[in-house]
């Protein structure tokens, strides 16, 4: 199979290379406004639009190409800071709770939710394939 990548802005990356996954605004509902950045750890590739009551968000064929980038992507939670760590990992680790593991962030652009819905944690039963 050929690599796939993705190209923002100029920067070609490769589906694999893409490791983290972070929802700005709350993952419950809380907020009006939510994104989602996926990239390199230390390097935003890519911020969408999830949810906005007065923006214009991304459309489902978008939430669809989206999801098929992070089911090859190498998305993983950030790993508690060791004593060689760097100032960038324990930012990641106090903002982990931002954070989605790829099955989560697979669930979470193709259902992102409403305003005061809550989100559960996908099993692997119930993360969409495509079809």
């Amino acid at each position: 199979m050929a690599t796939r990548r993705i190209r923002v802005r100029g920067l070609r990356t490769r589906f694999s290379d893409i490791d983290t996954v972070m929802v700005e605004g709350w993952r419950d509902g809380g907020a009006a406004h939510v994104y989602m950045q996926f990239g390199k750890i230390g390097k935003e590739l890519a911020k969408v639009r999830l949810r906005s009551p007065s923006r214009r968000v991304i459309g489902d064929d978008d939430r669809n190409i989206i999801a098929e980038i992070l089911r090859q992507s190498n998305v993983r939670l950030p790993e508690r800071p060791g004593p060689d760590s760097t100032d960038w990992d324990r930012v990641n680790w106090v903002n982990r709770s931002h954070y989605l593991d790829r099955d989560e962030a697979i669930a979470y652009v193709l259902h992102t939710p409403a305003p005061g819905e809550r989100f559960e944690r996908p099993t692997a039963a119930q993360v969409p394939t495509p079809a």
